[in-house]
């Protein structure tokens, strides 16, 4: 039976792969890596996804799906500096384009991804300096 979506397995084969990072020494240790926007537990370092658009063709030999996805890092940090934030972010960035380099799709998806767009957009308050930077996978699997 053709699966409607490999999405939902792509997004969770990556995050997987995020979350056993954070275990290991840095450059991702200790960084909250979670499926959706961790909003008010956001932690100061976290990765997370956001809203998904997918379109398919069916063709009867061949069925093939196209998802783009955020991967949203984000860094909060009480120094006055948005640079600084700015940095950590692409550090992180990174490690999250590295670890889809390698291609490492979970057992029975045929798919390949890609990062496709990026968008930097860093903020202060009285408090802190913020950085969200996106990144954009494209996810393309045979159904």
């Amino acid at each position: 039976m053709t699966r409607l979506t490999n999405v939902d397995v792509a997004k969770r084969g990556l995050l997987a792969l995020l979350a056993a990072k954070t275990q290991t020494a840095e450059p991702l240790a200790d960084v909250q890596v979670e499926y959706v926007d961790p909003a008010q537990d956001a932690q100061r370092e976290s990765i997370f996804f956001g809203l998904t658009r997918s379109t398919s063709t069916w063709d009867q030999d061949f069925p093939m799906e196209t998802a783009t996805f955020p991967v949203y890092v984000q860094v909060i940090d009480p120094a006055d500096d948005p640079s600084v934030t700015e940095q950590r972010a692409i550090a992180l960035g990174q490690v999250v384009r590295d670890t889809l380099g390698a291609n490492t799709l979970p057992a029975g998806v045929n798919s390949w991804w890609q990062i496709v767009a990026t968008e930097l957009s860093s903020g202060r308050t009285a408090d802190e300096s913020k950085t969200l930077f996106t990144l954009m996978v494209q996810v393309v699997s045979y159904l």
